[in-house]
């Protein structure tokens, strides 16, 4: 049993407020008999609404244990409040778009990236892999294109002095040297990425996985493929004999369209504290790339220019 405190009767064991004058008993063990010490003073006010809790309780015995059972019934809303509104906090700071139709949530995540780029964008599920996907797929119809306008003006140049198998041993070195290129910047591609990507995790000290951090390099990939894009578009308008200003506008363009990947790796590393200076590992993961970059293309153009001699001089050697 327990004893009110503050009106000296009895009530059961598990009782939270007295039954006959409300008092809160919550604070009062079981085994604990009444003390004629007071507890703590009670102001005029508390005093004037326990007795007048207590007359009420006197007239409705049961009015204590239904006012009980509201403030657990309160309380129970109150937690339940609480964790819907952390759900929704959780909801709200996920990164990842929260529709299921994935074209619709891509094109958003493209049109974001190009009007606000930032690193709380939210993206689809894969959205930069789709990313690097998109950039890969416009490098090389870009290229082929060209490569084909290449072979045609050539072809169109030789008219029928030339057989067309002398014009094809020709050309097709060339289209082939031009799609390497291409190859090449997709390598280029995938050597930022991953280097960025290693750097977060080691020197950074950041336990990104690596999907999301395609995500936030995405956002600035997007940016990058949507200038080649129209890099591409208006190379389709300009004849392969432009004049210097379109040229120099294409060329623009598309060197603008790689400068923004280096801004990538930038904004990406940027915001993270670890391990080493923020501006030492954003240097690394600038450099790294760029001398990968640097091997692959002069191997390359070496091998490029010593091929192409040898065809020159193999199929013009008889004339």
């Amino acid at each position: 049993m327990k004893v009110c405190p503050n009106c000296q009767k009895e009530n059961l064991a598990d009782a939270k407020f007295c039954v006959y004058c409300g008092f809160n008993l919550i604070n009062v063990s079981a085994a604990s008999s009444y003390s004629s010490t007071p507890q703590s003073p009670v102001p005029d006010s508390q005093t004037t609404k326990v007795n007048s809790t207590a007359a009420d309780s006197k007239a409705n015995p049961n009015q204590s244990a239904a006012f009980s059972t509201n403030q657990d019934n309160n309380q129970q809303q109150a937690n339940s409040t609480g964790s819907q509104a952390t759900a929704d906090a959780t909801q709200t700071n996920t990164r990842y778009a929260a529709t299921n139709h994935l074209f619709n949530s891509f094109l958003r995540y493209i049109k974001e990236s190009l009007i606000n780029p930032n690193n709380n964008i939210e993206a689809p599920h894969y959205g930069g892999l789709m990313s690097i996907g998109l950039y890969v797929v416009i490098m090389l119809i870009m290229f082929g294109v060209f490569s084909r306008r290449i072979v045609g003006a050539i072809e169109n140049s030789a008219g029928n002095d030339l057989s067309s198998q002398v014009v094809s041993s020709v050309t097709e070195p060339i289209a082939s040297n031009i799609m390497a290129i291409s190859g090449i910047l997709i390598i280029s591609l995938a050597a930022y990425l991953i280097i960025a990507y290693a750097v977060r995790r080691l020197m950074l000290n950041d336990n990104i996985a690596f999907l999301d951090f395609t995500d936030l390099f995405g956002i600035y990939l997007n940016i990058s493929s949507v200038l080649l894009l129209a890099t591409f578009v208006l190379s389709l308008f300009v004849s392969v004999a432009a004049s210097a200003f379109l040229l120099f506008l294409i060329l623009a363009l598309f060197g603008l369209s790689q400068v923004v990947i280096n801004y990538g790796v930038v904004m990406v590393l940027k915001d993270v504290q670890g391990k080493f200076n923020t501006f030492y590992s954003m240097l690394v993961a600038e450099i790294l790339p760029a001398i990968v970059i640097y091997l692959i293309s002069m191997q390359y153009l070496n091998d490029m220019v010593t091929n192409l001699a040898n065809t020159l001089q193999n199929t013009f050697s008889g004339y």
